[in-house]
């Protein structure tokens, strides 16, 4: 399949918008995350702190994730706080009885307060979870190391990603990047953006020149491809993904 020319100007984040997306974190410009959406978007996870002044929209999503108001704080803020954590995937301590709640305190080696309330042992437990820090995965076997990546990968494997940018995980040392890249590139699905007319089809550059810098031992390790045809009547907007479903290979 040909390809057309590379523009040498053009490069994978080419608006102002694109790049300011890549340090974004405000679920406003990415809430949860959109299939063909911004190029690091597939990794990022939702909050939703904007929501304190839309307060139809929060309650309509908390019942979605059957998420109740709890704790000492105003309604929409616990909401909040309940909806963030989901997203973590962090336990619901609201749904916790008393007892569970005392063993939980107990085996994290928590001091508990004197005549604790349920609302405030669920706070000693958030805040607990929000201060803990893993720095010991480079000690783990490279069994146990690698089965983690493929978890932390398979949640985005079921996605068509746009010209992604690496996983975070893979950025933070080198020996990390080498162990985890591999593993992205090979479970993850990758979309192909191609123009019209059928049969010569052409890749848009900005797919074309995503692929070309692709290392290629991880190029060669990709084996699920979702292919994106526009037609030249369509305005094509590889930021937003395509008009119409891909056709996965």
């Amino acid at each position: 399949m040909a390809c057309p020319p590379i523009d040498s100007e053009e490069s994978l984040f080419v608006t102002p918008e694109e790049g300011a997306a890549r340090e974004l974190r405000n679920a406003q410009d990415m809430l949860l995350f959109s299939e063909g959406g911004h190029h690091d978007s597939y990794w990022r996870i939702a909050n939703y702190t904007h929501l304190l002044d839309e307060h139809d929209e929060l309650v309509e999503i908390a019942r979605e994730r059957d998420i109740k108001p709890r704790g000492l704080l105003q309604k929409d803020q616990s909401i909040v706080n309940g909806l963030n954590r989901f997203a973590r995937g962090l336990l619901d301590y609201s749904r916790c009885s008393m007892t569970e709640l005392e063993i939980f305190v107990q085996q994290r080696g928590i001091t508990r307060k004197r005549w604790p309330s349920a609302a405030k042992l669920s706070a000693q437990l958030e805040a607990a979870d929000d201060a803990h820090e893993f720095v010991r995965l480079l000690e783990l076997s490279s069994e146990v190391r690698l089965g983690i990546y493929k978890y932390y990968c398979s949640h985005f494997s079921h996605m068509g990603l746009c010209q992604p940018t690496p996983p975070p995980r893979a950025d933070t040392c080198r020996q990390l990047r080498q162990e985890v890249l591999p593993v992205f590139y090979s479970q993850c699905i990758f979309q192909i953006h191609l123009t019209y007319p059928l049969p010569k089809c052409r890749l848009t550059s900005k797919t074309a020149s995503y692929f070309m810098a692709l290392n290629p031992a991880y190029l060669a390790r990709i084996r699920k491809w979702q292919v994106c045809v526009y037609h030249e009547a369509d305005s094509i907007d590889e930021n937003t993904g395509p008009p119409e479903p891909c056709v996965d290979g």
